[in-house]
């Protein structure tokens, strides 16, 4: 009710506001905060598309997301919340999911099983040193992608029907 109250400048007394929010003021606000949030969402598309992402079964540094991850979260969500399409609402799910394949302090080296970054003729030993040092971050990543899933449950965005 307060809301309604300083959109359309009502006091207690139902007398006019001085410092009340006019509707342009409003809708301005809305818009400010839809493009923002607009933005987000695909500037972390654009990387998501792009090589930088990190590559299937590999965990990146979250220091290389356009935005920190629960803004991203944030605009993920409000897409969700208004976007109508299955395919495009299964496809920001995917998204949203995907964030858990940014961790805080993995380093500028992704973790993970690259193989493109193995080389063949080196040594085995380092190789297989850096898999089990990787599996921490797969094992953290694997955590969060089941708590997001959780959190799009407790949202109501999971359900495939809408």
């Amino acid at each position: 009710m307060k809301l309604l109250n300083r959109l359309f400048g009502r006091t207690k007394t139902g007398e006019a506001a001085t410092d009340s929010l006019t509707l342009a003021d409003a809708a301005k606000k809305i818009l400010t905060a839809h493009t923002s949030l607009n933005k987000i969402a695909s500037d972390y598309g654009a990387v998501l598309a792009s090589s930088t992402a990190p590559p299937p079964g590999c965990v990146a540094d979250a220091r290389k997301l356009p935005h920190p991850k629960e803004q991203i979260k944030n605009a993920l969500v409000y897409a969700l919340g208004i976007v109508e399409d299955p395919q495009m609402r299964s496809a920001l799910k995917i998204c949203y999911i995907s964030l858990a394949n940014w961790q805080e302090g993995v380093g500028d080296i992704d973790a993970g099983l690259n193989v493109t970054k193995i080389d063949p003729s080196g040594d085995i030993h380092e190789t297989a040193k850096w898999i089990v040092a990787s599996e921490k971050w797969l094992l953290k990543a694997r955590a969060e992608r089941e708590s997001l899933v959780g959190e799009l449950h407790k949202l109501g965005l999971w359900d495939s029907s809408r």
